[in-house]
């Protein structure tokens, strides 16, 4: 009969210390000489480990919990080794690591990344049906984002669902704001989205207890920027040699003008524009995002621009009234069309829909009723985040207010 070997030892991982410096705690299985390594979720500093006797340093009760956390762990793989012999089963490293981490099949086991796969595939079949690309796009960079963090700190290609706990939540929170440099709004988001599909799990009955319970995030509040009166007929009185330049200008322009966002200026046909009730041409288009409609009455600057690529090939070809690049494209354009205009802001095409919402109407009496309608919101809220009261509204306003004082006065 051959011989068999089978050893079992725990280490930490040095190289992948964390936000607090500490190190991950891993077990490794070998079998006739054949290894594999687990992630057991568990963390330590480098100096209260133990790596001769690979285990915590047990003068703490931090240490002293974990190595009971250990033995624990040891005592469970041995018993799934033995119900691999008794069950006459191939003894492998990698065999062992499955019976320790999903038993013998007694129920089916779900992974998450399986899942994610599976709910990305149903927004994809959506889009424009209820859901919009930019949610797929969304939730396909959440799913990148996990299988990263798998491979990065877990050296894991899946984990199972039961494997998803606090901790593991908190650890792709610090390695989303450390190793992959995301900002606080752009980690929070990152982890709703991962939250959506454990709640989808739970819907399921395939995760029994929330591991999200508990775990609170908040949004910052950004003050996203938007382009003065000056900066604004900076842009639009400069002469610029290079074609495409222009180009990505006057849709840039036309955007600060009617405040349309990126996706529904790149899909504005003919059909979009309709006579208004004053006998004026308006924009009339049911905005990709949110599905609200925006009706805008197009202000003399922007019918130019419609005019101006009346003729021009690329629209005619695709049907469109504008020759819009990507978003990509357009943004690396904007930000050098901002350095030739002597603008310290960053430009980008949802810059020009918070100018619209502030320096074009609010600064000139549109009231936010109406603003909230050319947007196309559902609210006078989330308007209220695309517009800001300008210094000189308030100058002007108060100047008024002063007048009116001293009239009462005299």
């Amino acid at each position: 009969m051959e011989r068999r070997t089978f050893s079992l030892m725990f280490f930490i991982r040095r190289t992948k210390l964390r936000k607090n410096l500490e190190a991950p705690v891993l077990m490794r299985i070998t079998v006739n000489g054949d290894r594999t390594d687990v992630a057991i979720q568990r963390t330590i500093l480098p100096e209260h480990w133990n790596s001769e006797r690979g285990c915590a340093v047990a003068n703490t009760r931090f240490g002293k919990e974990l190595n009971q956390c250990l033995d624990q762990i040891r005592l469970r793989v041995y018993q799934r080794h033995q119900e691999l012999l008794s069950r006459n089963l191939p003894v492998t490293a990698a065999a062992l690591k499955g019976a320790y981490l999903n038993g013998f099949g007694e129920e089916d086991v779900h992974n998450l990344l399986d899942l994610y796969c599976e709910h990305n595939a149903s927004l994809k079949s959506m889009i424009d049906k209820g859901v919009s690309r930019a949610t797929y796009i969304r939730h396909e960079t959440s799913r990148r984002n996990l299988e990263r963090f798998l491979r990065d700190i877990y050296q894991l290609e899946d984990i199972s669902l039961k494997e998803v706990t606090h901790v593991f939540i908190k650890e792709y929170e610090t390695y989303l704001r450390t190793t992959r440099n995301c900002n606080n709004n752009s980690t929070v988001k990152y982890i709703k989205n991962f939250g959506k599909v454990i709640k989808e799990a739970m819907n399921r009955d395939w995760v029994q207890a929330n591991p999200f319970r508990n775990i609170r995030f908040h949004l910052e509040e950004v003050d996203k920027p938007f382009l003065s009166k000056g900066e604004l007929n900076k842009i639009m009185t400069r002469e610029f040699a290079i074609i495409r330049i222009a180009q990505v200008r006057d849709v840039f322009v036309f955007c600060c003008f009617t405040g349309l966002a990126f996706i529904d200026v790149k899909t504005l046909t003919a059909k979009d524009l309709q006579q208004g009730v004053d006998g004026n041409l308006w924009i009339r288009k049911q905005r990709n995002k949110s599905k609200q409609w925006a009706h805008i009455p197009l202000l003399p600057d922007a019918r130019l621009i419609i005019e101006r690529y009346s003729s021009n090939p690329q629209c005619q070809r695709k049907g469109v009234l504008l020759p819009v690049l990507s978003n990509q494209k357009m943004n690396a354009y904007l930000k050098e069309i901002a350095d030739l205009c002597g603008i310290q802001k960053n430009l980008t095409t949802h810059c020009a829909r918070h100018t619209f919402a502030t320096t074009v109407t609010l600064a000139n009496k549109i009231s936010m009723e109406s603003v909230s309608k050319m947007l196309g919101h559902s609210s006078l809220s989330m308007t209220q985040k695309y517009a800001r009261i300008l210094d000189s509204s308030i100058g002007l306003e108060m100047s008024q207010l002063a007048q009116r004082l001293d009239d009462q006065m005299s």
